[in-house]
């Protein structure tokens, strides 16, 4: 997914600084958001901050200078990960994804698409898990972006507990035993943040009790060697979908070609 999303905002800042019309622009911005649900917007900004095409919304007055994911693509000249915010007009939890365009050297404008974390959420539910199992996505700050199973006393925009944040750390896949919201301890591997895709934590996790009541020590390292391999499972499914993004990626080229 994140890979797919800088990809797809690569070209779409070709289309809108290659030459190509605002109309042909706007028109490419929207078939693409029409195509795909996992998307509730996509705009290309200037260096100012401004809106040069968008859609499903498009206002060039609105200053979006001041909105982390901008300053944040501006300041580093790379694709960036932003966080958890509502939607002003769709009222959604969403997050933002952010590349900045360089032409000779010069920024000339930041591509940016706001992700449906409900549409994440129905990702990881297709993440076969073991009985008493769990797993989340969780922005850099610490906040649930998705989780599976997605149920009380977690939701989306929830933050991790105070006793977990040290997961936000490091750049290193790491293993613990953790006590999540409901008491239930569990045995979760998890990729910070620091880790690619960088700017999210990724976990899976399995009830002890239910799950792993035969573990010890001794063979704790096979433990390590499952979940770590869990992980890496749910990492595949949020860089990969790579025939999610073909189609989008296919519209955009086409465009900044035509």
């Amino acid at each position: 997914v994140a890979e797919g999303a800088n990809q797809l905002l690569g070209l779409l800042g070709d289309v809108a600084f290659m030459g190509t019309s605002p109309d042909t622009c706007r028109s490419a911005v929207a078939n693409v958001l029409g195509r795909e649900p996992r998307y509730l917007a996509l705009s290309v900004l200037g260096a100012d901050g401004r809106m040069i095409c968008g859609a499903p919304y498009f206002d060039p007055s609105i200053d979006l200078s001041e909105r982390l994911y901008f300053r944040e693509a501006v300041a580093r000249r790379e694709f960036v990960i932003g966080e958890v915010v509502r939607g002003t007009i769709s009222d959604v939890p969403t997050i933002h994804m952010a590349r900045p365009h360089i032409v000779d050297g010069k920024l000339v404008g930041v591509s940016v698409v706001a992700f449906d974390l409900r549409w994440w959420t129905k990702q990881l539910a297709g993440i076969a898990l073991p009985p008493g199992g769990a797993s989340s996505i969780v922005d850099r700050n610490g906040v649930y972006l998705a989780r599976n199973p997605d149920a009380a006393p977690v939701t989306t925009g929830d933050s991790l507990p105070e006793t977990n944040r040290y997961m936000l750390k490091g750049a290193d896949i790491g293993l613990d035993y953790i006590t999540g919201f409901t008491g239930t301890r569990r045995i979760v591997a998890w990729s910070p943040p620091g880790r690619r895709p960088q700017g999210l934590l990724l976990s899976v996790g399995l009830e002890v009790e239910q799950s792993f009541a035969a573990v010890t020590e001794s063979n704790r390292s096979e433990t390590l060697l499952m979940l770590a391999g869990m992980v890496s499972a749910l990492i595949f499914s949020i860089f990969a979908a790579r025939r999610l993004i073909w189609g989008p990626i296919l519209q955009l080229s086409a465009a900044a070609e035509g």
